[in-house]
This record gives structure tokens, C-alpha cells and sequence, in this order.
């Protein structure tokens, strides 16, 4: 019993002595503090710019059809990604039977004009002579029947022929001039030639076989299908022994190679897009694509179901941009006034973006909507007050009602998409004070 005492009594002292030995406990610590710099935001001049989409098309796009009708293609000189110039020839279609019919107008236009030819002057030299030959010589004779009636006259006067003589010779003088009368207007009418309404037709008839000839060698023409204007072909749909029908197109072109971008603007930006401004043109299928555009025309319409309108924008001759190609446009507005805070105070969130803003020594988020970037800086449109200071330093450790300490000095704002820096360790360390 006493051994069992004793015992017990040495349990209690070595817990006593192990008890006096204990630490005592620590004091909680003091929460963390981030050393942050901050800015106020404030109105800046900043480039503006409207990202919209749309497709390349051609400036002024133009079709070139056959004009003959049933001809066999028989060349093809040119395809498609060719620079063609005014009037240079395509394609040609068969013109062996035009060419017949070209031939036999031209003859039977010749002869029309000819026989016009004729009528207006139809007395050669040599009929005018003969022709007045023939009036001198019925002349004489008239001359001469009338100096043998003379005569007689005077010998019936004495008795020495017979009256019946005297009539002979008064007949025969009648004879001879009737005979140089005609003679006078044969040779008159040699001199004046045909009759003005045998002139009249002869030239109707010379008129219409040189109209045939014409209407013959134009369609001869039409067999050599020409480009209308200068420009670049960017699709055939002719081949060889193809026949030709009217209005079917064979070629497609761009008239002087020029290319335009057509996109939609949303009637609610359409004020702020006028003639003249900047585009930078990309593609996302060709990112090696990139052109700087000029707006051109702004539609006066707006489509009612989509409210959208269509803006025109100009590329520069040469590029590879491909009509069809779907494209972005950066559309340069200029500065204007805005709200602002550097870039580098956005955070990114599933939710949308925001900022800290200082309340006292806490840092507050604050959900933004954000605008247009320029050298460093990101145009606020909603969630922020000028003069309200926002976290330009730190932020990606921040959460939301962190104490803070802001440090003295502003750094520079970096740029958009640089790292952010790690929060300077007030005192030296780690950024964090206890």
C-alpha cells in the first residue's frame, strides 16, 4: 500500500515538473499587406477604332457574254487571274460563214453603187460624141432639104418642075428637121442623164446594200468576244467548242483590278463611320493578308431586319486579297475624349472585366466595360468616375476587400498583355509584411 502511494506521488510530480517546462502559446499573426501602386482615372485623348466584319468583293464587277448566237467556240485566250486590257480579245467564235456573207454584200454593193454611178453620168465620152456626131449630121441634111426645096420653089415659081416635085422636096425638108430635133434631144438627154426618180431608187438600192454590208460586218465582229473594259479576269466559264448563246456569260471581271471590303456596321455605330477614314484589312484564314483600306461609301439604308448598313471600303490595287474572302476591318474613328486607366489595371474574368479600386487601405472590384486600347491605356465606358484611384500594380494578387498599402511612386503603365510585376516587398522580402 505504501509502495502503491509513493508511486502515484512521484506520477504527479514529474507532471508537475513537465508542465512547468511547456511553451507558452503564440500570438496570432497580423493578416498580410500588399504594396500596390495606384492611379487615378482620368479623361485622355485616345484613337478610337470599330472592329466590324464583312466579305471582299469586286469595286465594280462586270460580265462579259457572247454577242452572236449558235457560234462555235473555237479559242480561248485568256484565263482566269489574268490583267486584261480594253478591247483585248478573249475568245473567239467560228466566222467562216460571215465571212462568205461579208464577201457577197460587199459585191452586191459594189454593183448597186455602180449602176448609181451610171444613172448619175451615164454618158461615156465616147456615146456624147457619137451622139452629137449624129445631131451634126442632121443638121447637114436639114440644111440640105432646104435648099433643095428652095430651089424647086423657085423653079415651080417659073414652071420648070412640077408642083407635085415641089410638095416632094417640102417633105423631105419636113423630114430632115424633125430628124434634127431628134437628134437635139437624144444628145440632151445624153448630156442630163436618167430621170430623178430612176436616181432616186438607184441610190435607196446602193444604201441598202451598204447598210447589209455594215449589219454583216458587225455581226462579223461579235465573233471576237473583247474585254469592255481594262480589269482582271477572276473567273471563266467558256471552253472550246462551247456555242455561244446571248446573254450567257463567259467571263467574269473586275474592272481595273479594284477590290472592296463590304461590311455591316450596326445602325447604332453608323454615325461615327464617314468617307475617308482608315481600315486595317486582315484575314483570319490568310493572317499574312493585311492592306490598309480607305472608307469609301457609307450606305444611306438600313437593312430592317438586321439593322445594319453596309459600308464600302477601298483596297489598294495589287493585293492578294481574293473576291469571296471573309475579312475583319479595323476602322480608325480618330481621338476622342475618354475615360481611361492603364492597361495594366483590367483583370480578365469568366464573368467580365474589372478593376480594384482604393476605399481607404482596401482594394475594391469594381466590374468595367471596357473600350478601345491605345499605347498602354483602355477607354472605360461604364463602372468608373473620373479622379476614382484604381490598382495599376499588383492586381493579379488581389482579391476582392485586401488591405493594401499604395506606394509612393506611379510606375510607368505597362503595355497591354505584359505580365504583371510582382507587388514590391515593403521593407525588403517577399511583397507580403507581418
Amino acid at each position: 500500500m505504501r509502495s502503491l502511494t509513493f508511486v502515484f506521488a512521484l506520477s504527479i510530480a514529474a507532471g508537475a515538473l513537465a508542465g512547468c517546462k511547456q511553451e507558452p502559446p503564440k500570438p496570432a499573426e497580423a493578416p498580410a499587406v500588399l504594396t500596390v501602386s495606384a492611379q487615378a482615372a482620368a479623361v485622355r485623348e485616345l484613337p478610337q477604332k470599330l472592329e466590324i466584319t464583312g466579305s471582299v468583293a469586286a469595286w465594280d464587277p462586270m460580265q462579259v457574254n457572247a454577242a452572236a448566237n449558235g457560234l462555235r467556240v473555237v479559242e480561248v485566250l485568256a484565263d482566269e487571274g489574268a490583267y486584261v486590257r480594253k478591247g483585248q480579245v478573249l475568245a473567239r467564235l467560228d466566222d467562216a460563214t460571215l465571212r462568205a456573207q461579208v464577201a457577197g454584200a460587199r459585191a452586191r454593193a459594189a454593183s448597186a453603187q455602180a449602176q448609181l454611178q451610171k444613172m448619175r453620168n451615164p454618158s461615156r465620152t465616147q456615146e456624147l460624141r457619137t451622139a452629137e456626131a449624129a445631131l451634126r449630121q442632121a443638121e447637114a441634111t436639114a440644111e440640105q432639104a432646104r435648099d433643095a426645096h428652095d430651089r424647086f420653089k423657085a423653079l415651080a415659081s417659073e414652071g420648070g418642075v412640077s408642083q407635085a416635085e415641089l410638095v416632094a422636096r417640102e417633105t423631105a425638108w419636113a423630114s430632115a428637121r424633125a430628124a434634127a430635133d431628134q437628134a437635139r434631144q437624144r444628145l440632151s438627154l445624153t448630156r442630163e442623164g436618167s430621170r430623178v426618180e430612176d436616181l432616186r431608187m438607184a441610190e435607196a438600192q446602193a444604201a441598202e446594200a451598204r447598210a447589209n454590208v455594215a449589219q454583216l460586218e458587225a455581226m462579223l465582229a461579235q465573233t471576237r468576244v473583247i474585254a469592255p473594259e481594262a480589269g482582271k479576269i477572276i473567273q471563266r466559264d467558256v471552253h472550246l467548242g462551247d456555242v455561244s448563246a446571248v446573254g450567257k456569260a463567259m467571263f467574269q471581271m473586275v474592272r481595273d483590278g479594284r477590290l472592296e471590303v463590304e461590311a455591316l456596321v450596326p445602325e447604332t455605330d453608323l454615325g461615327r463611320v464617314t468617307p475617308g477614314q482608315t481600315a486595317t484589312i486582315t484575314s483570319d484564314a490568310r493572317p499574312d493578308l493585311k492592306a490598309t483600306g480607305t472608307v469609301r461609301e457609307v450606305s444611306p439604308a438600313v437593312e430592317t431586319a438586321s439593322r445594319q448598313a453596309t459600308v464600302e471600303i477601298d483596297l489598294p490595287r495589287g493585293v492578294s486579297f481574293q473576291v469571296g474572302m471573309f475579312v475583319r476591318a479595323s476602322v480608325q474613328l480618330g481621338s476622342v475624349p475618354t475615360l481611361a486607366v492603364p492597361a495594366a489595371a483590367i483583370v480578365a474574368k469568366e464573368t467580365g472585366s474589372e478593376v480594384f479600386v482604393l476605399e481607404g487601405d482596401k482594394a475594391k472590384a469594381r466590374q468595367v466595360v471596357p473600350g478601345a486600347r491605345a499605347d498602354g491605356w483602355v477607354a472605360i465606358a461604364a463602372g468608373l468616375k473620373p479622379g476614382e484611384q484604381v490598382i495599376t500594380a499588383g492586381v493579379g494578387f488581389l482579391k476582392d476587400g485586401d488591405k493594401v498599402d499604395v506606394a509612393p511612386a506611379l510606375p510607368a503603365a505597362p503595355a497591354q498583355g505584359q505580365a504583371p510585376q510582382a507587388p514590391a516587398a515593403r521593407g525588403g522580402g517577399a511583397g507580403i509584411s507581418h
